[in-house]
């Protein structure tokens, strides 16, 4: 009778190879986490710097926009209208010129990375008449980031945004 002697040697080896092969080692798993590390850290600063800068842009279009509403208001209405702007206080405020004592609205546009800079209408106030007109001037807003829009008014009260972003 013959027998047959199991050599198991060659069995272990495959095993070994097996295991070793079918998983990752815990240098190349720390490899992959630092590399995602960065990356994200990379996409959250992108992120920050986008919202800032969104923040900015929609705070300037919301400036030009309750003008010109008012501009249409004031012709609409035959009435005049003032905004008011608080650069000291980051804020501007829009009454009827009759009754400055009657605010129609004070927006909080204004976040917390974002301020007035610089309102180049006398006395900071922009009156607009019943015909539509309004005084030539700029008023420019900053963020955090050091990023500026700056809001150009015509006489006949057009308005022209120009961003600088950083």
């Amino acid at each position: 009778m013959m027998m047959f002697k199991h050599d198991d040697s060659n069995s272990r080896k495959n095993m070994k190879s097996a295991v070793i092969k079918g998983g990752f080692s815990l240098f190349e798993i720390l490899i992959v986490l630092v590399i995602l590390g960065i990356v994200s850290s990379m996409g959250v600063y992108a992120w920050q710097r986008f919202v800032a800068n969104n923040n900015l842009r929609t705070a300037a279009r919301d400036i030009a926009a309750d003008i010109a509403l008012y501009r249409q208001k004031a012709v609409g209405q035959n009435d005049d209208y003032m905004v008011t702007f608080d650069v000291a206080n980051n804020n501007y405020t829009i009454t009827h010129a009759k009754d400055s004592d009657a605010t129609v609205k004070s927006p909080s546009v204004f976040g917390a990375d974002i301020r007035l800079d610089t309102v180049t209408f006398g006395s900071d106030i922009i009156n607009i008449k019943s015909r539509g007109l309004v005084g030539t001037g700029s008023i420019t807003i900053k963020n955090s980031r050091g990023s500026s829009a700056k809001i150009r008014i015509s006489s006949a009260g057009r308005t022209n945004l120009q961003f600088t972003m950083k």
